[in-house]
């Protein structure tokens, strides 16, 4: 219908029709997640607990031999991010605090900003290094 139509005579430069094709061919970028909007040191925390290139011990024990072993200090399994996250039971009355219902790791760790900053919370006051 458009073609049909008498077309105006707007003259567009090389750089424009070069914006327009591109801008055509490019593909719709992706949403960035919450984490992104964050401030540097939370972003830092929940990179290091995503990617597990953290001071846990697990990481630190396995990765580089630092410490008698990869063992929580709960005894109960590795140090690991799910596990401090989801299961030590000497962060119980912390976790109970912030997450009141049953959280998933995922959520906690991929979340919206909310849940995010949960995690981060949560975290400082384990005083754990991350």
């Amino acid at each position: 219908e458009g073609a049909t139509e008498e077309q105006p005579d707007i003259p567009v430069s090389y750089q424009q029709k070069k914006r327009m094709i591109k801008s055509i061919r490019m593909p719709p970028k992706l949403a960035q997640d919450d984490y992104h909007i964050m401030d540097r040191p939370e972003e830092v925390i929940i990179l290091r607990l995503r990617t597990g290139h953290n001071r846990l011990r697990s990481h630190m024990y396995n990765k580089f031999k630092i410490g008698q072993s990869a063992m929580c200090t709960c005894g109960l399994a590795p140090e690991t991010t799910d596990h401090i996250l989801q299961d030590c039971p000497i962060f119980n009355a912390f976790r109970q605090n912030i997450w009141p219902k049953e959280t998933l790791v995922e959520v906690k760790l991929y979340g919206p900003l909310s849940e995010l900053q949960k995690t981060v919370k949560f975290i400082q006051e384990t005083a754990l290094q991350i």
